[in-house]
């Protein structure tokens, strides 16, 4: 899994691994550079017990924050299960980013029973199935039923969703990158992606939690083509259908 997990422009991967190993996180620095931040987010203890297969990283609350969620099953049997039929079965884990300096915590017993089964997960889809601004997860399961696990956090943030359409670019404007710019001059990227973790696609509409009091100006989209166009945007809470060709060319010095 890749994300700005704390919005500041240093994104991060997620690798997840097998039981005894935890996941493992690299946290981009100023000088383009990847340093280990397992220890410092909390990954080393929290994912230790688990084998972690479709991963991601979301904004589950709309704080501007990008949260984990990974969906976790067995590759060996645990000796003490040798006599069930199928003795893969790990509960899934979500993680709820705390803020930089803060690490994750495990809410995972407190997010409802849709996360209480034990399961030989796999596949982990994220996108927002009902358009209601919360991104929810699909979970593909070996010997067992895909389960759609529907966002219902109460009382999330505001939020903004991108779709592209690509004219030079792809149809779909993968590869691109979606900028959305504050009132203060900061921004916050999203990359255009046409991937997912393992055995999966995600949505590929690019989603942006706004916290409580939504400041946003404007948004600009570097396509893959080439070219960075501008659109005023200051309405929240709903999905925006950009073009490519028909904003603005973003102001000099824009990369």
């Amino acid at each position: 899994a890749e994300g700005d997990i704390y919005g500041d422009g240093g994104d991060a991967v997620i690798v997840t691994n097998l039981p005894n190993e935890a996941f493992t996180l690299f946290q981009r620095q100023a000088n383009g550079d990847f340093m280990d931040s397992t220890v410092q987010s909390g990954l080393s203890h929290l994912s230790l017990p688990y084998t972690g297969f479709g991963g991601g990283l979301f904004d589950m609350e709309n704080r501007g924050l990008l949260d984990l969620f990974s969906a976790n099953g067995a590759v060996k049997a645990m000796m003490s299960e040798q006599g069930e039929k199928f003795p893969y079965r790990e509960r899934k884990l979500l993680l709820r980013n705390a803020g930089k300096g803060k690490g994750f915590e495990d809410i995972t017993a407190s997010a409802g029973a849709a996360l209480e089964p034990l399961e030989v997960s796999r596949a982990a889809v994220f996108g927002d199935v009902n358009n209601d601004g919360g991104i929810d997860i699909l979970v593909t399961n070996n010997n067992g039923p895909a389960r759609l696990l529907l966002n219902t956090v109460p009382d999330r943030g505001h939020w903004l969703q991108v779709h592209l359409e690509g004219v030079r670019t792809n149809r779909s404007g993968y590869g691109s990158v979606v900028e959305l710019v504050h009132k203060d001059g900061t921004s916050v990227k999203r990359h255009v992606r046409g991937d997912g973790s393992y055995l999966a696609a995600n949505d590929p509409k690019v989603h942006f939690g706004l916290g409580k009091s939504p400041d946003v100006t404007s948004i600009r989209v570097h396509w893959l083509a080439g070219g960075c166009e501008t659109w005023p945007q200051t309405a929240v809470d709903h999905i925006v259908n950009l073009r490519e060709g028909t904003g603005q060319p973003c102001p000099a010095g824009t990369h």
